[in-house]
């Protein structure tokens, strides 16, 4: 239920940030937490824990609560839920996986942009980030194709390496010596080469956000911010200092004082757009200098810990006392509707290969059939699970 009131500020903070270097096996999450909570209540928050558990330094972070003992650690983590229950959100990210999920963004997305809202709502792009995901991290296989697009989402102009990536995994057809996911993806990609490059040269420009594409910050702002206005009429956002942010400031201000709403592709929410509405005074501050800020750090190194240890208890609790949270991980397709219709899934992409080895247009009235089908069949199966299967 949204509450009309004056706007609320929210603060945020980030956890495992390794720019657009998905491929950090030190960090192998990313985690955006925000906080609803204004200043003065966070300064008490922070005063009580650091009086209470003797906390030394200028600056309440996670990084420093994580050195203490496993039975501290729980109590200071404990108390801070307590203080922030209902009010704080956040995005978190397998980075290999979110790689994965670029991979469809830049490399089949633009080939079937007449028709991409259909293979979203059928879950298309889940079945794709999915199964690359397996095939070049799960099974610990050689992944120098997934390492050599890492390498384009780095770099500002991108031109030059997806004609070289396109040039070093060149297949003109299957042959019944070779007829792996890998050929497979070698001949869309070969086929259907120009639209690619189309897509990359549009990210080759001067802009200084160019060389963030890979980076995840700015999706994980518009998933927070969504999810906070689902409880807040307008929100304000202060953040801590980001040069990410800095960059895209621009387009976080041109959504800014009005209602804005982006597509929810998602074939199992029932909503078809999600609301943001935030307030043009956005803010960077040191977290030095805020005590919000802090909470907010906080909050995002206690969600990264929970996700690299694979704590199961807390990441329930967590998930039972965010506002609304966004988890892009591997683990929630297990045992869900990308798993159950596999077989289907992998029809629609056989049939893509086919149209693009005869030269027929990419997309016909059988694909269109098949994703109408996966779309009805995905809207009645069992909601997403965002926890670990126990």
């Amino acid at each position: 239920m949204v509450i009309k009131q004056k706007l609320q500020e929210i603060f945020f903070d980030e956890s495992g940030f390794t720019g657009a270097n998905l491929l950090d096996e030190k960090q192998p999450f990313f985690v955006y937490a925000a906080v609803a909570i204004d200043e003065k209540e966070a300064e008490q928050i922070v005063m009580n824990l650091k009086s209470k558990y003797h906390l030394q330094g200028n600056e309440l972070k996670f990084s420093n609560i994580r050195k203490r003992s496993t039975q501290k650690r729980s109590q200071i983590i404990s108390d801070i839920l307590k203080e922030v229950n209902g009010r704080f959100s956040f995005a978190c990210f397998e980075k290999k996986y979110a790689l994965c999920a670029m991979f469809f963004e830049y490399i089949f997305e633009p080939c079937l942009s007449d028709n991409i809202g259909l293979f979203y709502c059928a879950g298309f792009h889940h079945y794709i980030a999915y199964l690359l995901y397996n095939i070049f991290f799960n099974k610990k296989s050689t992944y120098s194709m997934m390492f050599d697009f890492a390498n384009i989402m780095k770099v500002n102009n991108k031109s030059k390496l997806i004609v070289d990536f396109i040039t070093k995994y060149k297949q003109e057809r299957l042959t019944s010596k070779s007829n792996s996911i890998i050929d497979i993806l070698k001949i869309f990609i070969s086929k259907n080469k120009d639209k690619i490059i189309e897509e990359m040269k549009l990210l080759s420009g001067d802009s200084v956000i160019d060389k963030y594409t890979g980076d995840l910050t700015l999706t994980s702002v518009f998933h927070i911010c969504s999810s906070m206005c689902k409880k807040f009429n307008s929100i304000k956002i202060t953040y801590d200092k980001s040069n990410m942010l800095d960059a895209h400031i621009d387009i976080l201000k041109d959504i800014s004082n009005h209602e804005f709403f982006i597509p929810n592709y998602n074939p199992l929410n029932m909503e078809k757009k999600a609301r943001i509405n935030i307030d043009k005074n956005i803010e960077d501050k040191d977290s030095k200098q805020s005590y919000a800020i802090q909470v907010a750090d906080m909050m995002s190194g206690i969600i990264n810990d929970c996700f690299k240890t694979k704590d199961k208890n807390m990441l329930k609790l967590l998930l039972k006392n965010t506002i609304y949270s966004c988890v892009v991980i591997p683990e929630i397709h297990i045992n869900s509707f990308v798993e159950e219709f596999e077989i289907c899934y992998w029809n629609v992409l056989m049939s893509l290969v086919e149209n693009s080895i005869n030269q027929k247009p990419l997309v016909d009235d059988e694909i269109i059939n098949k994703l109408n089908l996966l779309t009805q069949g995905s809207r009645y199966y069992t909601q997403l699970s965002y926890i670990y299967n126990s």
